[in-house]
């Protein structure tokens, strides 16, 4: 037993580290890696989960049980989602949330293995610090992977593409910190190590310029407060004034650190005019009008990226890009998954606040007047806990960072901690705990059966997106060549489910084409775009850019009738969007239908979303030359002489 632990806890160390780092984005391209290793772990640990049934305290099971049903329910809405690849993204990131929270209160309980647990969350942290300073002093478009660049260049991110994510990372592993300076053992030089490491945290938090990070660390610490004071209080009665005036140095840092730090960064933010950055108002609009479809369960995983396009409202500026989620994670898990999805998620979250109130006023009230240790690692790992897990439920209401591997692992690990605080030493209990051998088998079995499916299909997805990948690169970078051609294939027989490779296919497929090609070899790479459009339309039917695809396909091979549908169903998806205008007027133009098509570039020079003035004008400056010249009737882009 103490051999097998001692073997699979530095994977488990590693697959962290790595979900910390590579893990930064919703995409699933750089997350199937560490998920492999967090499955190897899970299905390993049917030979170390035991003795639950006399380790775990008294509300271990209220939190289980929460935590179970929230996550069986949303596997079994995602089931039944309409896309099943935005399933997929949701059910592997659900499965990786388990296997950490397992892996924290149940699999490797002992204080050693979660301080290791929280070093390796604080490595990653540090690497986006240092990253973070090369980025603002340097190039803010500058990633961990070469070949990679970030798209926010006015902002640093570390690790991260988006810096509201790190802000949101480093706020939860500055209150962890926060919580294990106070409380944790250590010598008074490990505890200015972790201070100089917290301060270096709110530093580039503050290169962020992230408001909801503030927010979210000022929360942490004001958890940390209202912890501290009767813990405090009943610890160093004699002492309580001076050593309250330490801990609220420490928690004032903390609180105030990130503010002063990155003062200079926020002001325009802070101070500024707010208008197209106060963007997630009207965002949060289109969720609750995606939740008046299906109040109760919602319509299925993520479905709110194409909803947003369908819900958009006139008022949000035309600047802000479409919208993939709901930048609030409470009204994200109300529109994907309705109300008993977002009742069972705070049922999580309230469960284990309670957990770990109950367990700080059993150590104040009992453990400490039988052992006088004011101090204790068990105590620490609480407190931060319960900050972190503050911070990150405060910093739900401004973005979507759970939905963000780094982020949401962390908050898993959290969680785990605060579900069984005692971890191993519960076996000396205070009082009677009850004993629920069905439920320590279901947890068991459940959580093996959760590692072995991420093994299986992790390594057949982690191959099918790494040739993607490839050949996705390859594309931008203007190559649509024989070897790109061979990923594509080999990416489309792994995964015959992903909308994303049939449509990239399609895209190749036409870029190919060349002036001068002969007519059968147009139309045959035409054909063959088309039915990868099919396909990747019906995985996915509510993607205009899909829609547009095959609307244009279908003109290339002179199937006008079938392009309109095509085009119809991408206005009705986006019914805001200039480029889906701009595609359907030239359409009708290519059709002799000049009237409505005038009348359609005029609106999309003017539309809410992803207006494109100069498409739009070039447009009605074709029209204008069409109405000088008779104009035969439709006509293929063969027959053009321009594919």
């Amino acid at each position: 037993m103490h051999t097998i632990r001692k073997f699979l806890y530095p994977i488990l160390w590693v697959a962290i580290l790595i979900v910390a780092v590579l893990g930064t984005g919703t995409d699933m391209t750089f997350q199937w890696p560490g998920y492999l290793l967090l499955g190897l772990v899970a299905a390993s640990s049917v030979f170390l989960i035991r003795g639950a049934r006399r380790t775990a305290p008294r509300f271990f099971w209220s939190c289980l049980f929460a935590t179970v049903l929230f996550l069986a329910y949303v596997a079994a809405r995602a089931i039944q989602s309409p896309v099943e690849y935005f399933a997929r993204e949701d059910l592997a990131l659900a499965g990786a949330c388990w296997v950490v929270y397992a892996a924290s209160a149940l699999i490797f309980p002992r204080t050693v293995h979660r301080s290791w647990t929280v070093w390796a969350f604080l490595a990653a942290a540090l690497l986006s610090v240092a990253l973070c300073f090369w980025q603002f002093f340097g190039d803010q478009a500058q990633w961990i992977l070469p070949g990679y660049s970030r798209n926010y260049l006015d902002r640093a991110g570390g690790v991260f593409n988006n810096p509201n994510h790190l802000a949101a990372f480093l706020a939860m592993l500055a209150s962890f910190l926060g919580g294990f300076i106070l409380f944790g053992r250590g010598s008074v030089a490990r505890r200015l190590w972790l201070a100089f490491a917290v301060a270096l945290l709110l530093l580039a938090m503050g290169m962020t310029k992230s408001r909801g990070g503030l927010i979210a660390v000022a929360a942490g610490a004001s958890a940390l407060g209202i912890m501290a004071i009767p813990l405090l209080r009943t610890f160093w009665k004699d002492r309580f004034p001076h050593v309250a005036t330490v801990a609220a140095v420490v928690i004032a840092g903390l609180g105030s650190g990130a503010l002063w730090l990155g003062a200079g960064q926020l002001r325009h933010r802070l101070g500024g005019q707010v208008d197209q950055e106060d963007f997630r108002p009207a965002i949060w609009a289109s969720a609750l009008e995606q939740n008046r479809l299906e109040p109760l369960t919602g319509t299925g995983s993520r479905t709110f990226r194409y909803y947003s396009r369908q819900f958009r409202p006139e008022s949000l500026h035309v600047s802000v890009p479409e919208a993939e989620f709901a930048h609030n994670e409470y009204l994200q898990l109300l529109a994907d998954y309705g109300w008993i999805g977002l009742l069972l998620g705070l049922s999580v979250v309230g469960t284990h606040l309670v957990s770990g109130t109950r367990f700080l006023r059993w150590y104040a009230k009992r453990q400490f007047p039988r052992t006088g240790e004011a101090v204790s690692d068990h105590l620490g790992l609480t407190a931060g806990a319960l900050a972190a897990l503050v911070a990150v439920a405060v910093h739900a209401f401004f973005d979507f960072h759970l939905h963000v591997p780094a982020v949401a692992l962390p908050a898993a690990f959290a969680l785990g901690i605060l579900a069984n605080p005692l971890g191993e030493r519960q076996r000396r209990r205070v009082e009677k705990e009850p004993t629920l051998p069905i439920a320590f088998w279901l947890v068991r079995g459940g959580t093996v059966a959760v590692g072995a499916m991420m093994l299986w299909f992790g390594g057949r997805f982690v191959r099918s997106e790494w040739h993607y990948e490839q050949a996705r690169v390859a594309y931008v970078r203007g190559k649509t060549d024989l070897t790109t051609f061979g990923h594509l294939y080999r990416a489309r027989e792994l995964d015959s489910r992903n909308p994303h490779i049939f449509l990239l296919s399609g895209h190749a497929h036409l870029k190919a084409l060349e002036n001068g090609m002969p007519e059968k070899i147009l139309r045959a790479y035409a054909e063959r775009a088309l039915d990868h459009y099919l396909i990747a339309s019906r995985l996915y039917p509510q993607d205009t850019e899909t829609l547009i695809s095959l609307g244009q396909a279908y003109d290339l091979l002179g199937e006008f009738d079938a392009a309109e549908v095509c085009y119809r169903r991408a206005l009705k998806a986006a019914p805001l969007y200039g480029n889906v205008m701009i595609a359907y007027a030239g359409h009708l133009a290519t059709t002799g239908l000049m009237a409505e098509a005038e009348a359609l570039y005029t609106l999309a020079a003017k539309a809410p979303a992803y207006r494109d003035d100069q498409a739009a004008f070039e447009g009605l400056r074709q029209i204008a030359e069409f109405r000088e010249t008779a104009y035969d009737g439709p006509k293929t882009a063969w027959e053009t002489g321009t594919p």
